[in-house]
């Protein structure tokens, strides 16, 4: 603290400095160049306001600069604004001021005539001269002056084009405003004066009035749309002429006198005497500009009809997808910034440091990231990468870094890469991601947007392709707001028609701000039994979608949904009913809690549908805190190969959701490492924020945009008439089954044989001792065999069976 206030004292005093001197040399040079008489000898002395030493410094700044002396008070006073707000130029900034100084010294010196009252030195003082000498030597007199002028307008392009753009755009759309009026006024002049000539072609000039305007302001088309219907809702049963006079943009606004003569004149009926009209020459040509002011009116209205249709119709199937600007408030990001020299600065520490331990190495490449940046780093021939590895925690402790991540394998590279956090963050916001032309120009419905990568790029993923997603990570790793970003993702880019969501909210905080939207399938999910139920209707809605889609002949959802567009009313065989099928997202927010509660039966639901719910359009989205093997069981992790890994507490716990170690070296927050399908190389991203206001500004706007559409997800048999059936359940009867039929067949083979023992019957039928075993003590219990006796024996008390 007592550094900086010291810093900003010396910076003051700098400044008051700059100050002084030009001040003093701006009275310098207005008593020798402006009041000539005060710069004169008298017996001996200089007599000038600022003394000898004022005076000298003037005839110094004149001889050698010439004018240009007059631009060094103004340098200094910008010298010391900039040293007091502690913004030096740089390098780049002193050469090209040199430049301009030097070329304008030329260019004055050659254009210029030397000043009256001292003809000692010329306009562009001697520096100037003799500039202008030399290149006149070269490139003459005209020459030398189109490349000074050619070199000035160079600099001043390079320097200033923003703002230059700026400024011709404004003067550009000023002078198309002014035309624009310009024009709307002449033709409204000309209206005027055809009206008061000629009433008759008044209305011609009337509807090329309304043509022009309808012209200039077609960016307001969709504000004018109410007006223009009512204005022809009105004009139904009146005369063509009047029609086309009241649909001018300005008549109902100005109520003028003028215009409604003129209306009433042109409106006025022809005599009805056939004689008068025929001897009347206007009456032809009223006829004639009567019917084609009619056939405009047709044309015109036709066209309105074609025009407000489609967007009617667009605004009623994009009602649910909320704007942009409900996210307004976490516009965040800031532009990465990071001093070149720091970032060599530190890959010559890292260099440095891996000598230390007996790595020789060398930094080929530094990617700046908007939370780390990533060293790449080029190793001696026969350095293994994990004795690099083994370094990350020393280099940790010597860089005074919280963590160094190894990348061992960098795709397409020779190099190891050493991923180091920046000293400051830089927040990116979903919104950021929503306007990005990844985002825009995905074609899946199911785009999920994770964040940025180490480059600051947007990562936009697509679910589908997963087809299925496993998240996990610590408290304050960032993994609830991720939830909510893939959420939103979905909420903005698939409408309720096209998508459905299951939540399951342990907790019941996390997700229960989503209750009510149209896109759920169901209430948001808090017991684990309810959870059991829902994922065991996914399954039955699997089979069912299933039996569609073979119905059909297809092999997928969207061909399926491809299909049943093109033909509305398809009837399947039975009692199978063809409709628009939309996907369905199950998406658990605390994933262990479920298996803790429910146990194998949900691991067995899981496992089935990440198994074979790719094609019928549904995907699960599974996060978790604790990824322990008792959570992530091998049955889930083979069928679902997608996983995304926020921070987490050891190395143990990366394994089990990466297969790989560097998860225990994230930085919290929203940092991520992204496994993605058929890839043994996960990358590192930054997710999105979004705040909770945002989340509740968007959940507002979709429960406003309707209703949500519930189905009462049940346990299958409260329902006998249900055509559901218990995944469970079933199992177990049909294992029941099959030891039933394998029972008759041991009953068969002891009664036969008379004799009974448990390895007899597992050798006889290829079964395990348990299972041989529970099957005699079940003939014991049903009086077929006796139990034992002391000696171990059974005797078998049923009859042979009958031939």
């Amino acid at each position: 603290m007592v550094d900086s206030v010291d810093t900003d004292r010396y910076r003051a005093v700098w400044s008051i400095c700059w100050l002084t001197f030009s001040v003093f040399i701006g009275f310098s040079l207005h008593d020798l160049m402006l009041r000539p008489e005060m710069s004169s000898l008298d017996n001996g002395f200089v007599v000038h306001t600022v003394g000898p030493i004022g005076y000298e410094l003037a005839q110094l700044l004149v001889i050698s600069i010439g004018y240009g002396a007059f631009a060094v008070p103004p340098l200094f006073v910008l010298a010391a604004a900039r040293t007091l707000i502690h913004k030096p130029m740089p390098f780049i900034g002193h050469l090209v001021a040199a430049v301009v100084v030097l070329d304008l010294l030329i260019l004055i010196n050659i254009l210029v005539p030397m000043h009256r009252f001292a003809p000692v030195f010329t306009a562009g003082g001697r520096v100037g001269h003799w500039f202008m000498q030399q290149l006149f030597h070269f490139f003459d007199y005209t020459g030398t002056v189109v490349l000074l002028v050619g070199m000035l307008f160079a600099v001043i392009h390079f320097v200033y084009f923003d703002a230059i753009c700026h400024i011709a755009a404004r003067l550009l759309e000023a002078c198309s405003l002014a035309l624009q009026r310009m024009v709307s006024f002449m033709i409204t002049l000309v209206y005027h004066c055809f009206g008061m000539l000629w009433p008759e072609r008044s209305v011609v000039a009337a509807s090329a009035t309304a043509e022009s305007n309808q012209s200039n302001k077609s960016n307001q088309a969709v504000d004018m749309q109410g007006t223009d219907m009512q204005i022809q809702q009105q004009n139904t049963n009146t005369p063509p002429t009047t029609a086309h006079v009241s649909s001018h943009p300005n008549s109902n606004e100005r109520k003028a006198p003028v215009i409604p003569t003129f209306g009433a004149m042109s409106q006025s009926p022809p005599p009805t005497n056939t004689a008068t009209t025929d001897q009347d020459p206007t009456a032809a040509l009223r006829a004639k500009y009567a019917a084609r002011l009619a056939k405009r009116k047709e044309a015109r209205s036709q066209v309105s009809k074609a025009v407000l249709q489609p967007v009617a119709a667009a605004s009623d199937t994009e009602i649910s997808i909320p704007p942009l600007d409900l996210l307004n408030q976490d516009k965040l990001s800031e532009k990465i910034k990071e001093d070149p020299k720091k970032l060599q600065l530190l890959a010559q520490a890292i260099e440095d440091k891996l000598k230390d331990f007996g790595v020789d190495a060398k930094v080929m490449n530094i990617l700046l990231g908007p939370i780390i940046t990533r060293f790449e780093v080029q190793p001696a021939p026969g350095t293994k990468a994990s004795k690099i590895t083994g370094l990350a925690r020393d280099l940790a402790r010597s860089l005074s870094v919280p963590s160094v991540r190894v990348v061992e394998v960098i795709p397409g590279k020779t190099y190891i890469g050493l991923e180091i956090p920046n000293r400051r963050r830089v927040t990116v916001s979903l919104k950021t991601l929503f306007e990005s032309e990844a985002f825009q120009s995905a074609r899946s419905s199911l785009c999920l947007a994770l964040g940025v990568d180490i480059s600051g790029d947007p990562v936009v993923v697509d679910l589908a392709k997963m087809p299925h997603l496993l998240v996990a990570g610590t408290t304050g790793s960032g993994k609830s707001v991720g939830l909510n970003s893939l959420l939103l993702s979905l909420l903005y880019k698939t409408s309720p028609e096209d998508l459905r969501l299951i939540l399951i909210d342990p907790k019941m905080l996390e997700f229960a701000i989503y209750e009510g939207i149209p896109h759920l399938l169901t209430s948001v999910v808090t017991d684990m039994n309810d959870a059991s139920y829902a994922l065991n209707w996914c399954v039955n809605e699997m089979e069912r979608r299933y039996r569609l889609m073979a119905d059909l002949g297809v092999r997928n959802i969207g061909s399926y949904n491809a299909k049943v567009k093109t033909m509305p009313t398809i009837e399947g065989e039975g009692d199978l009913l063809h409709e628009h099928l939309p996907y369905i997202v199950v998406i658990a927010d605390e994933f262990a809690d479920m298996m803790m509660m429910v146990g194998k039966k949900v691991e067995q639901l899981i496992a089935r549908l990440a198994q074979k719910a790719r094609a019928a359009g549904i995907h699960l989205i599974l996060a978790t805190q604790r990824p322990s093997v008792d959570v992530i069981t091998g049955l889930i992790k083979a069928n679902i190969p997608t996983r995304i890994s926020f921070q987490v507490s050891s190395k143990i716990d990366s394994r089990t959701i990466l297969d790989q170690q560097g998860a225990e070296s994230l930085l919290g927050y929203g940092d991520m490492l992204y496994l993605s399908p058929g890839s043994g190389v996960p990358m590192r991203c930054h997710g999105a924020f979004v705040s909770d206001d945002s989340v509740a500004s968007v959940v507002k706007h979709l429960r406003a945009s309707g209703p949500p559409d519930y189905i009462d997800i049940q346990k299958p048999s409260e329902d006998p008439e249900s055509p559901q059936i218990d995944m469970l359940s079933t199992a177990s009867d049909e294992k029941r089954n099959k030891d039933d039929s394998l029972y008759d067949q041991i009953v068969e083979f002891v009664t036969s044989s008379r004799k009974v023992s448990t390895s007899s019957v597992q050798r006889r039928f290829r079964i395990g001792y348990n299972r041989a075993s529970v099957m005699v003590e079940r003939m014991e219990a049903g009086g077929v065999v006796s139990p034992m006796d002391v000696n171990g024996q059974r005797q078998v008390l049923a009859p042979p069976p009958r031939d």
